[in-house]
C-alpha cells in the first residue's frame, strides 16, 4: 500500500475505458440534521472539522463532500466482494469524518488483479498487484494535515482517489494463515488476527485514507505514527458502528 501524486490519476482514467462494465454509486449525503439553510457553501480554508465552538448557524454551511465508489469487479469474481456500497459509503463518510475532512471529496475503486497491475506498473513502475493504492491531491503540511488546494474552486476540495484489489487481499489473507505468529500477518497490528478477507476491508480503507492526508511509512518512525494512527481510528470507528 501506498500513495502516489494526484495528477497520475490520470493513467487511471484512460484505464477506465478498457474494463469490464461497473457499478457507481455516489450517495446524497445520509445525515441533514445540519442541513439547515438554503444557501450552502463548502467550507474554504483549512476545511477541518467544526469545533467545539463552532455554533448551530455556522455549522449549517458545511456541505459534505462527495463519495463515489465504483465496482470495477466482474460478477463471476469468486469469491465475489462481500460488502454492499451502503456499508462502504457509510464506513467511508465516519472514516473522513473522523480524519477531519468531512467536506472534501473521495473516491474509491474496487478492481481487479489486473487493472491494479496496471495502476501500479504506470504509476510506479512496479509490475505487480498490491491490496490498496492511494492517489493523494494535495500535499500535507505534516501527517493529517492538507495544505489549502491551489484554486478556491469546489472540484478541488477532493482528497483523492484509492483503488483496492480484492482479489490480492483474499489471497493475502489465506498466505497470512500459514503464518506461526499472528503479529507477522497482515500489512498492520489491526489486521493480524482477522481471518477472514472481508474483514479486512475498512482496515486497509483507513490505511489508504491517511495516506491520502499525508502519512507514509517509508522511514520506520514514519512508519510507527502511521500504525498508531490506524489503530486509533480502527477503535473509533469500531465504537462508532457499534463493532464492540
Amino acid at each position: 500500500a501506498t500513495s502516489v501524486a494526484y495528477p497520475l490519476a490520470a493513467i487511471v482514467q484512460a484505464m477506465r475505458h478498457n474494463t469490464l462494465p461497473r457499478t457507481t454509486l455516489s450517495l446524497p449525503m445520509a445525515k441533514t440534521t445540519r442541513t439547515t439553510t438554503a444557501h450552502l457553501t463548502r467550507l474554504f480554508g483549512s476545511k477541518r472539522s467544526p469545533t467545539a465552538t463552532t455554533t448551530i448557524h455556522q455549522q449549517s454551511s458545511y456541505t459534505p463532500g462527495t463519495i463515489t465508489i465504483t465496482n470495477n469487479l466482474s460478477p463471476n469474481t469468486v469469491p465475489p466482494f462481500p460488502l454492499s456500497n451502503e456499508y462502504l459509503y457509510t464506513s467511508m463518510e465516519l472514516l473522513r469524518d473522523l480524519i477531519g475532512y468531512p467536506t472534501y471529496d473521495i473516491d474509491l475503486g474496487i478492481i481487479d488483479t489486473d487493472d491494479m497491475k496496471y495502476i501500479n506498473r504506470e504509476t510506479r513502475g512496479v509490475n505487480a498487484s498490491t491490496d490498496i493504492l492511494s492517489f493523494q491531491m494535495h500535499p500535507a503540511l505534516e501527517p493529517g494535515v492538507l495544505s489549502d488546494p491551489d484554486y478556491d474552486i469546489p472540484e478541488c476540495y477532493t482528497l483523492g482517489e484509492m483503488f483496492l484489489c480484492w482479489e490480492y487481499v483474499v489471497d493475502v489473507t489465506k498466505k497470512d494463515m500459514e503464518v506461526e505468529y499472528e503479529e507477522e500477518r497482515g500489512a498492520s497490528g489491526i489486521m493480524a488476527s482477522m481471518t477472514r478477507p472481508e474483514e479486512r476491508v475498512i482496515p486497509l480503507l483507513i490505511h489508504g485514507i491517511l495516506h491520502l492526508v499525508g502519512y507514509d511509512h517509508v522511514e520506520d518512525g514514519d512508519w510507527e505514527v502511521m500504525v498508531d494512527k490506524e489503530e486509533e481510528l480502527w477503535k473509533k470507528f469500531c465504537e462508532r458502528m457499534e463493532l464492540v
